[in-house]
């Protein structure tokens, strides 16, 4: 995703095509890393996280599993 003055922001908990507001947490050597704060405009490989979100391992867990495949390969 890019910002308005071309930096580039990682969203955590956005999937690729979303629209969502977004907290700027920190930024480091030109780039921007936020967390999503709303939805505005969810993908319909949005789903409901099971289990806690903050696990490690639960990094996709907000997305269709075909969509998470996708992405991985990328």
């Amino acid at each position: 995703m890019r910002a308005s003055d071309g930096q580039v922001v990682l969203v955590g908990g956005a999937i690729p095509g979303e629209r969502v507001a977004a907290r700027i947490e920190r930024v480091a050597k030109g780039v921007a890393y936020a967390d999503t704060v709303t939805i505005d405009e969810a993908s319909a490989d949005r789903r409901t996280a099971p289990g806690d979100p903050s696990c490690g391992g639960c990094v996709y867990a907000h997305i269709a599993y075909a969509r998470q495949l996708e992405l991985r390969a990328s």
